[in-house]
């Protein structure tokens, strides 16, 4: 199994070439994709061949939003990352559907990111590296200072999807007794 920081560092990994249109989008779907597996994980298993939560058209479980609201109702993600994961659902949707050329540079863009960031003091540690200064703790300001909000963002959607990941290794599946014939 891979470790905690391989996961953080394959999903951070993963924005590197994009646009920030293209980075936004990317992240958004493997986010969705990650609550998703994560969710699956640990209903019961459909007993048809298709998942009627997923699959079909107009499941209710299709959306980013409602796989968000349902991994935090059956208890694989807690409300920070829910409130987190639905900041990321807005990006996504401000920047799918808008035709203006989209970087992270806008206000709006940039005050939903730094929303994220500020909001999740356990972010810290995991960007603490090599340029961090030693004798200061890695907070608000160093963060200001030293990286783009591209970088912010991708270090939070890395961070987020690495949590995600984390939680799904600890999750059991519901189990149900069998009818008797």
């Amino acid at each position: 199994m891979p470790s905690k920081a391989d996961v953080f560092a394959r999903y951070a990994d993963q924005l590197q070439v994009e646009s920030d249109r293209g980075a936004v989008l990317v992240a958004a779907a493997l986010l969705d994709a990650a609550l998703e597996k994560a969710i699956r994980a640990r209903l019961v298993d459909p007993y048809r061949g298709n998942d009627r939560l997923f699959d079909v058209p107009n499941a209710p479980l299709q959306s980013f939003s409602s796989k968000i609201e349902m991994a935090f109702r059956i208890g694989i993600i807690v409300e920070g990352m829910a409130k987190a994961l639905h900041i990321f659902r807005k990006i996504r949707n401000d920047c799918a559907h808008s035709s203006d050329y989209y970087t992270f540079a806008d206000k709006n863009v940039f005050e939903r990111i730094r929303s994220l960031m500020f909001k999740n003091k356990d972010l810290y540690k995991w960007i603490k590296g090599p340029e961090a200064p030693r004798d200061q703790e890695v907070n608000e300001g160093w963060i200001a200072k030293t990286l783009t909000l591209r970088n912010e963002f991708e270090l939070y959607f890395a961070y987020l999807a690495m949590s995600i990941w984390e939680r799904s290794q600890m999750i059991d599946q519901i189990t149900f007794h069998k009818e008797e014939s």
